[in-house]
């Protein structure tokens, strides 16, 4: 099942489940909660970004553009942190309030892209998962030290741009 049907399943009333699919400007993004306990488990964004525990460097700051994008949204912009760089964007994450965090994409001319986000609480169980419209590029941000980290760097699918941050770009 993709991403995007399984998008199409919780829109029609599936809350229940430990699925989290929201689509921004029309990108993929999902989170799926753990149903058991984790020896991994997160209680803050600085658990899965550590590097928000220190000064934010200017190469952390979102691009002036994408500020002026995502700034409503709510995140904190002292939390940004750069997380991956491709050929297409820019990769941070942000804490949105104490139970969220997210992905912000930027594109290489400062402008914002796109931006997923999920709860913290659980997010030991699969990360968070973001994918452009024609999903030629993949990002996953994971717990430092997780066993999805371990599985996706599969060198044949994923690149690791920094050790819990995974990208995946494919030619169309």
């Amino acid at each position: 099942m993709d991403l995007l049907s399984l998008g199409a399943e919780v829109m029609h009333g599936k809350w229940k489940i430990a699925v989290t699919v929201v689509a921004v400007a029309g990108v993929s993004v999902a989170a799926v909660a753990a149903t058991s306990p984790s020896e991994n488990a997160v209680e803050k964004a600085l658990d899965i970004v550590p590097a928000m525990g220190v000064q934010q460097q200017v190469s952390d700051r979102l691009p002036e553009a994408a500020s002026k994008t995502f700034s409503p949204t709510g995140i904190d912009l002292a939390s940004v942190r750069l997380v991956g760089k491709t050929t297409n964007a820019q990769y941070f994450a942000a804490a949105m309030g104490t139970d969220q965090i997210c992905i912000v994409t930027a594109g290489h001319d400062g402008s914002g892209q796109m931006m997923g986000c999920t709860f913290v609480k659980g997010f030991e169980g699969y990360g968070l998962r973001v994918a452009n419209p024609d999903k030629s590029e993949e990002a996953w941000l994971v717990v430092p030290g997780s066993t999805q980290a371990a599985a996706a760097s599969d060198p044949g699918k994923w690149d690791a741009t920094a050790s819990n941050f995974l990208v995946n770009e494919t030619s169309r």
